[in-house]
């Protein structure tokens, strides 16, 4: 039995693990390893059961279950408890589909931005050469390391910053995924301390995960339903 066990720290997810519930079933992701991880109902149950509970209350037959889940670095023991334990909860039929290529869609010169579109050309090559290598860490870190709480609402600006990375999908002529999209707007916001968020969600059966960036008034070129039909699993902006 793990020794750090007997202690009788809190029980949380590991660093680097964010999870969701939907509809009652847990879903993990591993950003470290890129990998999602699906608890069906009775591993839910259980989890829902220990998790922000100490350790030395459990009995022999959980903490061999804890144990187990520590050994995959799912989970882990901390002295203080957990303030927040899902990024998200819901409730919902799911998407039907979340089939995503705007690169052919609403392009137009109105809102270009010579600067932004040079950003967004060098950064979509950086999400694609990232995100092929399944380096989702990377990634991830690096928006927060430009996420401020200092970012001002500029509703037209993001748009603009949307288009203009759309222009530039078009321009390098392939298919560029969602969470490239997303993480190229996301990013020149952030610089220029444009107020959004970043987000990935979820949901089971079928499996979807799907990347956005939401501003003042909702989802940014894309459909605006996504944050009632799938879980928010990762949450970067404000």
């Amino acid at each position: 039995m793990n020794f750090e066990l007997e202690k009788g720290g809190f029980i949380q997810w590991s660093s680097g693990v964010k999870a969701v519930t939907y509809n009652q079933k847990i879903i993990a992701l591993s950003e470290v390893f890129n990998d999602f991880v699906f608890f069906d109902d009775g591993q839910s149950k259980f989890l829902l059961s220990v998790l922000g509970t100490r350790s030395s209350k459990l009995s022999q037959e959980d903490l061999r279950a804890v144990n187990d889940l520590i050994s995959h670095g799912l989970i882990s023991l901390k002295e203080t408890c957990p303030k927040q334990i899902f990024q998200d909860e819901i409730n919902s039929k799911g998407a039907f589909e979340c089939d995503w290529a705007l690169g052919g869609r609403r392009v137009g010169l109105s809102n270009f931005n010579l600067k932004y579109f040079i950003k967004a050309t060098r950064l979509l090559l950086f999400a694609k050469k990232n995100s092929d290598k399944g380096k989702l860490h990377q990634m991830l870190e690096d928006l927060r390391g430009f996420s401020s709480s200092a970012m001002v609402e500029n509703e037209c600006e993001l748009i603009k910053i949307a288009s203009n990375v759309n222009l530039a999908v078009f321009f390098l002529w392939r298919k560029v995924k969602c969470l490239e999209f997303s993480y190229a707007v996301a990013r020149i916001a952030f610089r220029h301390n444009i107020k959004c968020r970043f987000v990935v969600g979820v949901q089971t059966h079928p499996f979807i995960s799907h990347a956005w960036v939401e501003g003042s008034n909702g989802v940014v070129f894309d459909r605006k339903e996504l944050p009632k039909e799938l879980a928010k699993i990762v949450l970067i902006g404000k």
